[in-house]
């Protein structure tokens, strides 16, 4: 008892030691929704009730070219940056029409099966009648490439906090021309990954449908 009573008034000098920093607010200004990227980020949300209407090409072009399209040709320089430059992330399309790697470089998409995949990925009854479904895929085998020495530590670090912010690129162009979204992680990754032909290297790390909000 004497030598807990010691360990509580030591903690006390020390935390009395600390500085003391005033409890004081500051109310600040509401944010001026004045344009389109604030009307955006007003109107983002998750839509988890779609309509199966299925989308134009016009429409998933732009989609795709948000999320993780070439927005400077002359440097390659993507809508999102990587880590290192390593542009370890790839985006796998499924439709109706089959299964989709989408190359950001020519903007097309190249076909890697004419199965249908999103039975196999719709594990949540609310995606089945999705039409567009992407897989978020990232190839480790980049990163080891890029920092051999520390690559396991921050390769699922790194990976995460792209496709953070490809699925945050859609959701803000969901948000501002009609169409419902959102980020999915209960996926059968290995079944998929296996249709997709991925290689030991390549992870499925999220999936994201997008599609029109049911009325």
């Amino acid at each position: 008892m004497q030598r807990l009573f010691i360990v509580i008034i030591t903690l006390a000098i020390i935390d009395s030691s600390l500085p003391c920093f005033a409890q004081e607010s500051i109310k600040l200004p509401e944010p001026v929704i004045n344009n389109d990227l604030m009307k955006a980020l007003r109107d983002r949300s998750t839509y988890r009730n779609f309509n199966p209407r299925p989308l134009s090409r016009q429409t998933i072009a732009e989609v795709l070219w948000a999320g993780y399209g070439i927005n400077n040709k002359k440097t390659g320089r993507r809508t999102v940056g990587t880590a290192f430059n390593m542009r370890e992330m790839s985006i796998y399309v499924l439709t109706g029409e089959g299964g989709f790697l989408y190359n950001a470089e020519d903007h097309v998409l190249v076909q890697i099966t004419g199965e249908d995949l999103r039975p196999i990925i719709a594990t949540q009854d609310y995606a089945v009648s999705v039409p567009l479904h992407l897989v978020y895929v990232a190839d480790n085998g980049l990163v080891m490439k890029q920092s051999p020495e520390w690559a396991h530590e921050i390769a699922g670090q790194f990976s995460i906090m792209h496709t953070g912010q490809i699925a945050q690129n859609i959701y803000l162009y969901c948000a501002l021309n009609g169409l419902g979204t959102v980020i999915r992680n209960v996926v059968n990754k290995d079944d998929l990954g296996k249709k997709l032909g991925l290689h030991p290297n390549q992870r499925i790390i999220a999936s994201q449908v997008v599609g029109y909000p049911e009325q």
